[in-house]
């Protein structure tokens, strides 16, 4: 990991110290493309509104609203297919001796 990138995690972290930013976290990730830490952080790239609003309405006493997830598309299943196991029975080679 570059030098450069460990000072300015440092200097973030200092700031976040001093400011005493609660809400702000500094992190430090390595990775080719951006769509790869996507893919192994999710969580960094959700929205947290919807968990507040429902923190906020079970807090004060309610009924948090649900949340539905969109359908994932799922590939059609294999078919499976038995063996017959007669095919061990016989051999389909002649013997010859």
């Amino acid at each position: 990991m570059p030098r450069e990138s460990l000072d300015l995690y440092d200097k973030r972290e200092q700031e976040n110290r001093n400011t005493q930013m609660e809400r702000r976290r500094t992190v430090l990730v390595e990775a080719d493309k951006v769509e790869d830490l996507k893919e192994s952080y999710p969580n960094y790239f959700g929205d947290v509104g919807y968990f507040i609003d429902n923190l906020s309405l079970v807090t004060n006493g309610q009924y948090p609203k649900e949340y539905n997830m969109p359908p994932k598309y799922l590939p059609p299943k294999i078919q499976e297919t038995t063996l017959d196991p007669r095919w061990l029975r016989r051999s389909p080679f002649k013997k010859i001796w």
